[in-house]
């Protein structure tokens, strides 16, 4: 059973892994000619139109998303109440944040100088903010709950189509620029929502219940200040640095953040994929003890991740990159690890959120680390650079890693399901295989990028038969206990 357990929550996160890198994978095929079409400048552009339309995608979602999936997969022996629950979100969702967005695109063209972004691409960037919103709240987190994996695949593959082809149509072909830009992030958003709809194949009634929305609003909502935290960690440097450094050095910080995201999507596609094993935990107190594989393992996974990247990425920036690009690759690695902590983060984070349930006061570990990433960067970034704001990511993440640990495993009464000395023994391979790597080899040309290739590529077989002994490992114990 526990072979087929370990089964299933790997081919679930190759899924999800597969589902959360498409929308992202033709994008970054295509940023060489991206790189070529815009300037460094007009990154930068890019850059403070997505943290600000990301801004406004985090709030719009309310805090929904854990709120659905954790209701969606409690339902599941209810179905007359499931159907009203989902009639009564669907209908919010589809409402609020289109309403909202616009009074939002409206109030922001007022204050933002046209020198910063126009007036058409922050708009556009908005409506689309809003679609993404409804999305994220309702076919997305029901599908994930359903664990219907190919529909789940689907939809982020249409959009994830949709996105590349239209973005390299109106940035490349029709050279619209940056309004080109957002233009193509409309239309796939709008994609997206048609999309997950139709996948998820609810059947839309009358039948609604105030109580039910309120109990995920009350949920949901002390999680919207914990994501503005996080959009603070990941996209508010974007904004802080605009006036800080040039926009040649805002647009090289942009592009590196582009070349590491890979490692954040895998690592919430790894998180997405036990989170059914938290879920249950939350209902079956003897589900606890089964976790600690699971989230041993995913820990693991997420930094054999982040080593592949910070030894890649580099190697890919100077290989495919115009050479006005070629600073990003220093700053690679440093976001990499920030990333790193993020995906740790997220252990914690399940079994505050699906195993306790208890999301009220999440938010301050996330105030406090997005607060220190905001100082430290005003601190630093005009002394040193960039790379100070790339260094502070990487800070301001393990801070919130640390303080969520602490939360949690208080709320938990308990220690977190995780095997440190299998963790540790993992992390030290991955250590030594980092610094041989990086020492050894060159990141500038294709052998260098050979090489390191197939150092990486013997550490996963290394680590994969590490984790299939500490799972037989586990298996036994949990058996003799």
């Amino acid at each position: 059973m526990s072979v087929l357990i370990r089964r299933a929550t790997v081919s679930a996160a190759v899924a999800y892994a597969i589902a959360g890198a498409f929308p992202r994978l033709l994008g970054f095929v295509l940023l060489p000619f991206y790189a070529r079409a815009l300037s460094p400048e007009e990154f930068a552009q890019v850059a403070v139109i997505t943290a600000v339309s990301a801004l406004a995608s985090t709030v719009l979602t309310f805090g929904l998303e854990t709120a659905v999936f954790r209701t969606v997969i409690r339902l599941r022996g209810h179905p007359a109440e499931r159907h009203t629950f989902l009639n009564s979100i669907g209908y919010f969702a589809i409402g609020a944040p289109i309403l909202v967005a616009l009074l939002a695109a409206f109030l922001v063209w007022q204050f933002v100088p046209a020198s910063v972004a126009s007036a058409e691409a922050l708009m556009l960037a908005f409506v689309a903010a809003a679609l993404q919103a409804t999305t994220v709240i309702l076919p997305l987190p029901v599908l994930r709950a359903d664990e219907k994996l190919r529909s789940y695949m689907l939809t982020t593959g249409i959009y994830g189509l949709t996105s590349g082809v239209a973005t390299f149509v109106a940035v490349i072909v029709l050279d619209l620029g940056v309004t080109g830009w957002w233009i193509a992030a409309l239309l796939a958003a709008a994609c997206y929502l048609v999309a997950g709809l139709a996948t998820v194949g609810h059947r839309w009634t009358k039948s609604v219940s105030r109580a039910l929305l309120l109990a995920a609003l009350t949920f949901g909502l002390p999680l919207v200040p914990h994501a503005l935290s996080h959009w603070a960690l990941g996209m508010s440097d974007r904004l802080v640095l605009a006036p800080l450094v040039p926009a040649a050095d805002l647009g090289l910080y942009s592009v590196a953040y582009q070349f590491a995201m890979p490692i954040a999507i895998l690592s919430a596609a790894t998180s997405q994929a036990v989170m059914p094993h938290f879920a249950r935990a939350s209902v079956d107190t003897a589900a606890m003890e089964s976790l600690r594989p699971v989230a041993t393992t995913q820990a693991i996974v997420i930094a054999f991740f982040g080593v592949a990247a910070a030894l890649v990425c580099p190697s890919l920036i100077a290989i495919l990159l115009p050479a006005s690009f070629a600073g990003a690759a220093a700053l690679v690695p440093l976001i990499v690890l920030g990333y790193v902590f993020f995906g740790w983060y997220l252990v914690p984070m399940n079994v505050l959120s699906l195993v306790v349930g208890k999301t009220r006061w999440v938010w301050t570990a996330t105030g406090i680390a997005a607060l220190s990433n905001v100082v430290l960067n005003l601190l630093l970034v005009p002394r040193l650079g960039v790379i100070a704001a790339a260094l502070n990511t990487a800070l301001a993440y393990g801070i919130l890693l640390l303080l969520v640990y602490v939360h949690a495993r208080r709320a938990l009464a308990q220690n977190i399901p995780i095997d440190w000395r299998s963790l540790v023994g993992a992390l030290g391979i991955l250590a030594v295989v980092y610094f041989m790597a990086a020492t050894l080899t060159s990141p500038g040309d294709l052998i260098g990028l050979a090489s390191r290739s197939i150092i990486l590529l013997a550490t996963g077989a290394t680590l994969a038969l590490y984790a299939a002994r500490f799972g037989t490992t586990q298996s036994v114990v949990a058996r003799e206990t």
